[in-house]
């Protein structure tokens, strides 16, 4: 599908869910002639980023993309709130603690919204199934202003098992 298409993909353990993540980046590269930064894929915890990064990479090296790797954008949700919330220059513990409520919160702001989703054409997110109420804000507003507005829109894939939903 094309890069601006919103996909859902729902299915159970082992069944390559991550496999899917990365053939989906490999597609928007090869096919839909997206360069590497404008794919941002988010994940739920850093083990998950790191075997993304790292299943990547490998998949890459195999086609022959080995030097786009580094330029692909995988985060954890909070560490790509963090990169795009301003703290005070004093260290206040409870901010990381509350990064993701601001972040979402921030995200609600249209201009804020632009600003941060304007250089993606592709949001990919990993384990769908664990977010919640603020989860679901940043990535609906990632999604809606990603390539810059709602005219010039990029599109959305989500993975996840509902079945292994940690938040019911």
């Amino acid at each position: 599908d094309n890069y601006d298409k919103n996909i859902l993909v729902n299915a159970g353990p082992g069944s390559g869910k991550t496999h899917v993540l990365m053939m989906r980046c490999a597609h928007l590269i090869h096919k839909q002639k997206l360069d590497p930064s404008e794919i941002l894929v988010l994940a739920f915890n850093r083990a998950v980023v790191f075997e993304i990064k790292d299943r990547i990479a490998k998949l890459f090296r195999s086609i022959g993309y080995g030097s786009y790797t580094d330029r692909l954008k995988v985060f954890t949700f909070h560490s790509f709130a963090m990169q795009n919330i301003q703290f005070d220059d004093e260290f206040d513990e409870n901010a990381i603690d509350n990064t993701l409520s601001e972040f979402a919160e921030k995200m609600k702001n249209k201009d804020f919204a632009i600003n941060v989703s304007k250089n993606y054409k592709a949001i990919l997110i990993d384990e769908f199934q664990d977010m919640n109420e603020d989860f679901f804000n940043v990535i609906n507003n990632l999604i809606i202003y990603c390539g810059g507005s709602k005219n010039n829109r990029g599109g959305g894939m989500v993975i996840g098992d509902d079945d292994q939903d940690i938040l019911v």
